[in-house]
């Protein structure tokens, strides 16, 4: 798997023309850097990193993200940190995805059924664990001010009504 892992960031030498994930993300992020990238230049790394993503996203559902997924479900563990070592850090872990049809994205993401986390090591993970946390009393919630954004007031909604204990308030539109 490391070996494979490899050529997904990197690429492989017995395909030249098919680079990896990392490769094309440093491109793309070197094209968008210069005030003077040519647009054709630009045009062709988002692609190439668009489509590395797409795949590299894709294949961590099937090789890592989509069975933890599902046997934290299996646990009934609805939160969890990844603290990603050597080559996993360098990927975008909790974008994972596999296809769904019935969704509008065509997509399900690791996400929609675990809230993944970050930390760089479990000491700091701990640390932040153990820290104070601050009780919150109130809520303003905005969803698409100007109308311009579908769903986000439906996705406004849904967070407002896990707050309704508190001194809360929705704002929808232009309202």
């Amino acid at each position: 798997t490391d070996q494979i892992l490899r050529e997904k960031l990197y690429g492989t030498n017995a395909a030249p023309t098919k680079t990896g994930y990392w490769v094309d993300y440093t491109r793309w992020h070197n094209a968008i850097s210069r005030k003077d990238t040519p647009h054709t230049e630009m045009d062709s790394a988002t692609t190439s990193w668009t489509s590395s993503l797409n795949d590299i996203t894709r294949f961590l559902w099937d090789i890592l993200i989509g069975p933890l997924t599902q046997r934290l479900q299996q646990l009934e563990i609805h939160q969890a940190s990844f603290i990603p070592l050597g080559l996993l850090s360098l990927l975008p872990l909790h974008a994972a995805w596999k296809i769904d049809r019935s969704t509008s994205t065509g997509r399900h993401y690791a996400l929609d059924d675990i809230l993944f986390t970050y930390a760089p090591n479990a000491h700091a993970l701990r640390a932040a664990q153990k820290k104070n946390i601050r009780n919150y009393n109130s809520l303003l919630s905005i969803g698409d001010p100007d109308g311009s954004l579908p769903y986000t007031g439906d996705e406004a909604s849904i967070v407002f009504n896990q707050f309704l204990m508190m001194q809360s308030r929705l704002l929808i539109g232009k309202d």
